[in-house]
């Protein structure tokens, strides 16, 4: 196996698989949300306007905090250490 897993138990080679899942699972979580909130709620703005009968900024604003609260769901998993 190239790279050779090493004796440390620190050594991401030598993590269970669930633990492997766990420290994944941000990564893509924060790839997804990215992509998705910036494309998927962008073009979806004139809708938003016509559907809620807010004006421009209130719904921009909106659209806003809400890509903000994603992608700090992604992101925050990363702050906390793997024991």
């Amino acid at each position: 196996m190239i790279p050779q897993p090493s004796n440390d138990i620190n050594d991401p080679l030598n993590w269970p698989q669930w633990k492997k899942a766990l420290a994944f699972a941000p990564i893509v979580n924060f790839a997804f949300l990215g992509n998705w909130v910036v494309a998927g709620l962008g073009v979806a703005v004139l809708l938003l306007i016509d559907e809620f009968g807010r004006d421009l900024n209130t719904t921009v604003q909106g659209v806003i905090g809400y890509c903000v609260l994603a992608l700090g769901a992604g992101v925050t998993p990363l702050l906390f250490k793997l024991t």
